[in-house]
Formats: C-alpha cells, structure tokens, sequence
C-alpha cells in the first residue's frame, strides 16, 4: 500500500485552528448535556487534533533534518 502524499503545513494549521475552535467553543454537534454521546465529539476532535499537531511537528522536523543535510525541500 503506498503512503499518502503529506499534506501542506498551511493545510495541518488551518484544520488545528479549526479543532481548538470546535474544542473551545459552547456550540457542539452532541451537546453535553447528553451523557457520555456529548463527550464523544470532543473526545474524537481531541484527538484528531493531537494526531494533526503530531503530524506538524514530524513535518517540520524532517524538513530541518533535510535543510542541516543540505539538501533541497523541493520535488522539481
């Protein structure tokens, strides 16, 4: 199976500024006021967000990785 293109930073950020909205907002899909239903949104955004900052940073780790090497980000 081949691995999906990585997706641009500026893509990653907008979708983390799109959860921590969702997170901080009082408007939800569930709302909490239904047990454990109103939590599972927040816990799936939650979680989708950690998986988006984690993927940020493996990004922008190996693009300083490539830069000390000295070698080019570009694919041209």
């Amino acid at each position: 199976m081949q691995k999906p293109p990585p997706k641009p930073a500026s893509h990653r950020s907008l979708l983390i500024l799109a959860y921590l909205i969702y997170i901080l907002s009082p408007i939800d899909l569930i709302t909490d006021v239904i047990p454990i239903a109103g939590w599972i949104d927040d816990a799936v955004v939650a979680s989708l967000l950690a998986a988006e900052v984690a993927a940020l940073v493996q990004d922008r780790r190996t693009e300083r990785e490539v830069v000390a090497k000295g070698e080019s980000t570009d694919e041209c």
